[in-house]
């Protein structure tokens, strides 16, 4: 039987070896857990603020998976910061892009709102939309809304658009299926509940379609143990995030000066006054 000291000490051993191990796996493997503190000292909280994952700085806008399989329009996939940085999350990108959505009409901000009169009337346009044969967006109509495991009304139209872009082959199928939402007037759409059908690992996520909407604000790396290797990525990023520094600035000045106001603005004395002074400072107060 071991002494207690000699237990004590090979579990120690164990836990630094097991410790050690899920580093070097975490290193060496194609996802690792995110790096979120960068994330969540200067984004976190702040509203209407989403981040999107990249291995270079520039979007990824592919619509395939990993096999090839076509599983969404040709778009930027974009979640809130407070959704990334509230879950323990893992990822084999290098970077998120930082940017806020411009509001816009077309932008569909829930999409479980989607109605089945919307749905019907989406279904007709598509036959003027000029990408499809009319009697392919017949039987794939037909196909889809009398499969009762698609429920939803926007799973429905989902899932007719998908099917009429993927006659287009698979290559052209991303490309067909974007500028056939976008016929139909949709810039984007969000899923706030995560449980859609472009949704992944059920987390909110954001669909854009056209990156007009997007006002960009910073580049922050988010992982722990893979650093960028490559000098040209290294420099477009870095000239980029001091192009957009005056940006980042703005925004982090104006919230916190909406912070104080709404939180102090009603409180007498001392504290009052230096709100009312920080005010006038940045050109808010009266």
């Amino acid at each position: 039987m071991q002494p207690i000291s000699m237990i004590v000490q090979t579990t120690q051993d164990n836990n630094t070896m097991t410790d050690n191990i899920e580093q070097l796996n975490e290193v060496m493997s194609f996802a690792s857990f995110m790096d979120v503190q960068e994330l969540r000292d200067l984004y976190y909280g702040r509203l209407n603020i989403y981040v999107s994952f990249t291995d270079d700085g520039e979007f990824d806008r592919d619509g395939k998976d990993a096999l090839g399989d076509v599983v969404r329009p040709k778009s930027v996939v974009a979640y809130t910061v407070d959704a990334v940085v509230g879950r323990k999350a893992s990822t084999p990108f290098l970077y998120g892009r930082i940017f806020r959505l411009k509001k816009d009409a077309n932008f569909m901000k829930n999409i479980q709102g989607y109605t089945k009169a919307e749905l019907e009337n989406d279904l007709e346009l598509l036959e003027i939309v000029g990408f499809y044969d009319l009697e392919e967006i017949e039987e794939i109509k037909n196909d889809v809304l009398s499969d009762t495991t698609i429920r939803g009304n926007f799973e429905k139209f989902w899932e007719v658009t998908k099917r009429l872009a993927e006659t287009k082959g698979r290559q052209l199928a991303p490309g067909y299926w974007r500028k056939t939402l976008l016929e139909l007037d949709y810039t984007g759409f969000e899923d706030p509940n995560g449980n859609g059908p472009f949704a992944e690992q059920k987390a909110a996520t954001a669909l854009i379609l056209d990156e007009k909407l997007i006002y960009m604000y910073d580049i922050v790396g988010v992982q722990k143990y893979q650093k960028e290797q490559r000098k040209r990525v290294r420099d477009w990023i870095s000239r980029r995030v001091k192009y957009w520094k005056p940006r980042r600035k703005r925004i982090t000045r104006m919230d916190k000066d909406l912070y104080w106001q709404k939180r102090f603005g009603q409180d007498s004395g001392g504290l009052k006054s230096r709100v009312q002074d920080m005010l006038k400072l940045y050109g808010m107060g009266a």
